[in-house]
């Protein structure tokens, strides 16, 4: 006996019965319970008390509460020190996986979304580029510019040179000279002169 499945009845009012199935594996010479699935189509795995859809728990430290209160169809969760998270991974039958992940980490204090692989992520709509991160880093928007992945200097300025190419610029030098009359609006005579207004 190294596994389980039954029933357990959880309403056997009259005309109003509920049930629940139960999968059991052995463990340490006990057998405990896996997975259930609720009269209500729940399915739990590590809780035999899913609050969504599909309710995962992996059974390390105090288990945190849903902060949807089960309007959401899908609840990972983790205690302790312990991360929770969802990582899909493709092969190309190459042995090259590209591996994403969503997840949220104790050790960073915060939620990560990206790849684990040497690759790019890309993020849509309509179907359509919207932001790419290249894996280097650099950011491209709406497939029209990339930014640069490394601080200009102080001072400098973002510049675009209309073909998508976007770089630090520093502002340009120059002397201007020239007088004028008080009350005058200058104008430029020439390109570095100034003089009253007409």
């Amino acid at each position: 006996d190294y596994g389980r499945i039954g029933v357990i009845i959880d309403d056997n009012t009259d005309s109003t019965e509920d049930g629940s199935l139960v999968l059991q594996t052995i463990t340490n010479g006990a057998n405990t319970e896996k997975v259930r699935i609720t009269s209500t189509g729940s399915v739990g795995i590590g809780t035999d008390a899913p609050v969504t859809n599909l309710d995962i728990w992996g059974a390390n430290g105090a288990r945190p509460t849903d902060p949807f209160g089960g309007q959401n169809q899908l609840f990972i969760s983790q205690g302790g020190t312990y991360n929770a998270g969802i990582t899909i991974s493709a092969d190309n039958n190459t042995g090259t996986q590209i591996c994403t992940f969503i997840q949220s980490n104790t050790s960073a204090s915060a939620a990560l979304i990206g790849t684990q692989s040497n690759h790019g992520a890309r993020i849509r709509t309509n179907n359509t580029d919207r932001i790419t991160i290249a894996s280097g880093g650099a950011i491209t928007f709406n497939s029209a510019f990339t930014f640069p992945t490394s601080d200009g200097s102080s001072g400098q300025t973002l510049q675009t040179d209309g073909s998508g190419n976007v770089t630090w610029s520093s502002a340009g030098t120059g002397t201007i000279s020239g007088s004028g009359t008080d009350n005058y609006i200058p104008r430029f005579n020439g390109t570095t002169a100034l003089e009253n207004s007409a």
